[in-house]
């Protein structure tokens, strides 16, 4: 009797289990390299955008950042795009997620600013470049005159 009352509890959770497991929602795994300088990079944050549902760059495994998204979250053919942050550098990188297991590889790079020039610097431009002109000008003029 007692295996009996055994084999029947374990026969019921199974059949209780198996559906719950079957319809588990398929994962989608998404891993992202981080480097700076070529070096893989300890310490970056950030997110991971896939189809509109943002999760912030996930935990570091084996020199990656792992994130995993459910197919409905993150069906296959959409893009993944990851942005990271690394002190006063950052980067960003997109790919399409054309499997369950998708890599994401994100330079992160310090860029300065580019100055942009004012309005002093184009007038400045055009006073000397019109200054030019007539000189020229002038000089050729005087040339064929004699």
């Amino acid at each position: 009797m007692k295996k009996f009352l055994i084999t029947a509890l374990l026969s019921a959770g199974i059949i209780l289990i198996l559906p719950a497991i079957a319809m588990a929602d398929p994962l989608n795994y998404i891993t992202t390299s981080v480097n700076h300088n070529g070096l893989p990079v300890y310490g970056a944050t950030g997110s991971v955008n896939c189809n509109g549902t943002i999760e912030p760059l996930g935990p570091l495994t084996s020199g990656a950042y792992s994130n995993n998204f459910s197919l409905s979250d993150c069906p296959l053919n959409s893009t993944v795009t990851v942005t990271a942050y690394y002190g006063s550098a950052s980067g960003s990188g997109s790919a399409l997620v054309s499997s369950a297991y998708t890599n994401v590889y994100v330079a992160v790079v310090n860029v300065s600013p580019v100055p942009e020039f004012g309005v002093i610097t184009g007038i400045s431009a055009i006073t000397l470049g019109g200054g030019a002109f007539l000189i020229i000008r002038r000089r050729h003029i005087a040339a064929h005159k004699l």
